[in-house]
């Protein structure tokens, strides 16, 4: 496991594959570690199912933009599905949940022997 993946307490969506049998055949996807996977499973596996359609009915380049992306759960789909994501989220406590997801990707794709792109920006506005 890797070592944020632990210190953050993320765990495996593959308890729950069974809600999304679109998912269950893509190689690698058991095996990562989620944040927030108990609430992916219980408050939005329509959202999740709507969201993996929509990605596997784009060509393989395509580039997600995940704007609020939170702690990255839509964001690790999407790359674990083989797209480039950029995610955008104010929250700075989020970054590293995102940071860990794109440590997992990066080690995923080359397992598969590709690469995948996760760009996390943070952005704090001033309001004057």
């Amino acid at each position: 496991m890797i070592a944020c993946a632990l210190r953050l307490q993320l765990r495996p969506l593959a308890p729950v594959f069974d809600r999304w049998p679109l998912l269950r055949s893509t190689p690698g996807l058991a095996q990562l570690q989620w944040a927030r996977s108990d609430h992916l499973a219980t408050i939005e596996p329509l959202s999740v199912a709507a969201f993996a359609h929509a990605i596997l009915s784009t060509p393989n380049e395509s580039v997600v933009l995940d704007i609020g992306a939170n702690v990255g759960a839509y964001t690790l789909l999407a790359g674990a599905l083989g797209r480039r994501v950029v995610a955008v989220e104010m929250q700075p406590g989020c970054l590293e949940w995102q940071r860990c997801h794109s440590v997992q990707l990066d080690a995923l794709g080359a397992s598969r022997g590709m690469s995948h792109t996760l760009r996390c920006a943070q952005r704090a506005l001033a309001l004057r």
